[in-house]
């Protein structure tokens, strides 16, 4: 038998080779770091008639207290009730709902949210990947009465308008962001439509 201590004397740092990144991008980027990295943006929504999902959006990385869902999932109501933890609830207003593009964007007191990383929304980003057939894609959601969870799927169609996966939804998961693989944002899931881009 023999002991072996590990110290930073004895160490080796060496650079992460190529191989060890999904198409080029760093490990963090990977799908097994987005529900770490992102379950704090993803809420729970509450109407009179609906439980869903949406999440806690920037734009240039500004807390705006802005948060992204489905249009579909908050229907005609004009206030939501917002679930960021187990105790924590707060009232939301509807700025913006397109039952065209099924977007909806409430807005919080930014001041209860101040902590949360929110998901930065990459509108107009030329540079980003387009979703073809076959990509990986993952959702994060708050399903009804249970944690929040991620569900990995594969892109099965794209359009002018949406993505079909082959996501099997827990009932109150709709409205929660889909990423691709690398890490990108494409877009809130939508169970009638999949994913809204």
């Amino acid at each position: 038998d023999a002991d072996l201590e590990l110290t930073t004397g004895n160490a080796e740092v060496v650079p992460v080779p190529a191989s060890a990144t999904s198409a080029g991008a760093p490990l963090e980027a990977g799908p097994s770091f987005l529900l770490p990295k992102w379950q704090d943006s993803v809420v729970a929504l509450w109407t009179p008639t609906t439980r869903a999902s949406g999440f806690v959006v920037s734009v240039n990385g500004d807390v705006t207290g802005l948060v992204a869902t489905n249009q579909r999932v908050i229907g005609t109501a004009t206030s939501v009730e917002v679930q960021l933890t187990p105790t924590v609830k707060v009232a939301a207003s509807v700025l913006a709902a397109d039952r065209e593009r099924d977007i909806a964007i409430l807005w919080i007191d930014p001041k209860v949210v101040a902590s949360v990383r929110p998901v930065p929304l990459a509108c107009g980003d030329a540079a980003r990947a387009p979703v073809t057939g076959g990509d990986e894609i993952v959702t994060i959601g708050v399903p009804f009465r249970q944690r929040k969870g991620m569900i990995a799927g594969r892109v099965t169609h794209v359009d002018a308008t949406s993505i079909t996966t082959d996501f099997i939804l827990p009932r109150g998961s709709a409205g929660g962001p889909v990423f691709t693989a690398r890490g990108e944002l494409v877009g809130p899931v939508d169970p009638e439509r999949h994913v809204q881009e």
